[in-house]
């Protein structure tokens, strides 16, 4: 089937050869090769920069704006500002998709381990760089460095009743609960921004401790900017709750325990990127505690 060029002839160049390189395959497309499709079709951040949303609301963990819709995928381009991080979760309805960053990212991957949530690896997402999306990803992405940057994101589904990335699953560590929403995956949503939940999620404490100080980040990011007194007071009386969770007495044990999961017998470490992931979760735990300690 050939695309009606009226429909993408005002889309950037970058984007348009995207398009055409999708449709011309449609189907059997795999994650990887949606990747391909990204670098082949060479977005620069140009082609982007319409949809960029820096001034996005404070409540929101990104700007996330919709590029182009075709039917069986869609492209949406999203905005970071420093600090600005997702929250832990999946994709929901889509079955392959690819990301391509234009600024200096963080990004995680999860997975489940014994019914637990794990974090499996954290690293830069460098610009340029183009991941690929796989149905069952469960990962985090954000900005840590001192400029704000787009990332264009592509999904795709053959098998879905309108947004690609529907009932999209939000792994909530505070609540313990799965939540699902359509749009964006950010914390600390809305109840109309959340469709249903799941309880019983856990998760390892490395993976806990980062989960609570990204969402106290993004608590102390929009607490200024909320005008409705009520809100504003549950929403400090939950930052003061998380912050006082951080390394708390009755954490000690879990914190023993999984520290002493890394290390054997005689004290070597059994899994180096584990135990630098560990480490790595508790000192940013540790300089948000301290950040906002008197906040």
């Amino acid at each position: 089937m050939s695309i009606n060029p009226e429909k993408i002839n005002h889309l950037p160049p970058g984007i348009q050869r995207l398009v055409r390189l999708v449709e011309s395959q449609r189907t059997d497309i795999t994650p990887e090769r949606a990747r391909d499709f990204v670098i082949e079709a060479n977005v620069q951040t140009e082609d982007v920069m319409p949809w960029a949303d820096f001034g996005h609301p404070a409540r929101d963990g990104y700007g996330r704006k919709p590029a182009y819709d075709g039917g069986f995928f869609e492209i949406m381009v999203m905005s970071w500002t420093v600090g600005d991080f997702s929250s832990i979760h999946d994709h929901g309805t889509a079955q392959w998709g690819a990301v391509k960053s234009f600024g200096n990212a963080e990004h995680a991957v999860f997975e489940f381990k014994n019914d637990t949530l794990v974090t499996r690896v954290r690293n830069a997402f460098s610009p340029g760089t183009v991941n690929p999306v796989t149905h069952d990803l469960i990962h985090q992405m954000g900005n840590v460095d001192q400029a704000p940057f787009c990332s264009l994101h592509m999904y795709g589904s053959y098998d879905h009743n309108g947004d690609i990335t529907g009932d999209s699953r939000i792994y909530d560590l505070y609540e313990n609960k799965v939540q699902f929403t359509t749009g964006g995956v950010f914390f600390c949503l809305p109840e109309s921004d959340i469709s249903d939940r799941e309880t019983g999620v856990k998760a390892d404490y490395p993976t806990f401790l980062r989960h609570h100080a990204e969402m106290l980040k993004r608590i102390h990011t929009f607490l200024p900017h909320l005008r409705d007194e009520e809100e504003q007071q549950r929403f400090r009386k939950q930052a003061e709750d998380i912050r006082d969770q951080l390394f708390s007495a009755s954490q000690r044990e879990w914190f023993l325990r999984d520290m002493a999961a890394l290390t054997d017998d005689e004290g070597r470490v059994r899994d180096m990127n584990r135990w630098n992931i560990f480490w790595n979760e508790v000192r940013v735990a540790a300089d948000l505690k301290a950040r906002y300690q008197d906040a």
